[in-house]
């Protein structure tokens, strides 16, 4: 016996978090935080993807917008949808938000959640802008598993954080490392790290 439970499709109520989201940024990099990554809860308490959540639901329109700090680290730059973002404004977010921060600046924007002109939720998300020197640790993000029953060969991105002192994570760009070493074979087929990728 099987029983079903049908319930009101599900809507978004809260930005619940960004998808590995980490605030740091190299001093003279850029910040891009894509809307895709950003994870909503619905009325029932489960996750939902942008995808999902921003989109016309029970006749209500789901829209995700950014607000900016109200004055920026002097040189700080902004961009929502390859648009630029001045100091203090708001506006709609369909695909990303790329800020170009001070070197070793803070800036705070806010994310909101909105049910047709209703606000819903909102979330702070703060940029930090460190200098190489700043990081004292580094870490190598877990490798996710590749299928290798394939004819050729799989890549899958290495992806290096270094952290502050103060805590603050940091995305390393990849011409900052090197990376070397030769993985073990495996029936015969011999796995390389190159060019910052796992094969």
């Amino acid at each position: 016996t099987v029983s079903f439970t049908v319930k009101k499709n599900a809507y978004p109520v809260a930005i619940s978090k960004i998808k590995d989201f980490t605030a740091g940024v190299l001093n003279n990099g850029t910040k891009t935080i894509n809307v895709a990554d950003v994870i909503f809860e619905d009325q029932y308490g489960r996750e939902m993807k942008a995808a999902d959540a921003l989109d016309s639901i029970n006749g209500v329109t789901y829209s995700l917008e950014v607000k900016a700090p109200a004055t920026y680290a002097t040189g700080t730059t902004a961009e929502v949808d390859s648009q630029s973002l001045a100091a203090n404004a708001t506006v709609a977010a369909t695909t990303k938000l790329d800020v170009k921060p001070t070197a070793n600046s803070s800036n705070t924007f806010q994310f909101i959640l909105k049910a047709g002109s209703d606000v819903k939720d909102t979330k702070d998300v703060t940029v930090v802008s460190k200098n190489l020197d700043d990081l004292t640790s580094f870490a190598v993000k877990d490798i996710a598993l590749v299928n290798g029953n394939v004819s050729e060969a799989v890549a899958t991105a290495l992806t290096v954080t270094g952290t502050a002192d103060d805590g603050t994570v940091v995305d390393v760009p990849a011409a900052q490392y090197t990376v070397y070493g030769q993985l073990a074979t495996n029936a015969g087929t011999a796995s390389t790290i190159s060019g910052k990728n796992l094969y």
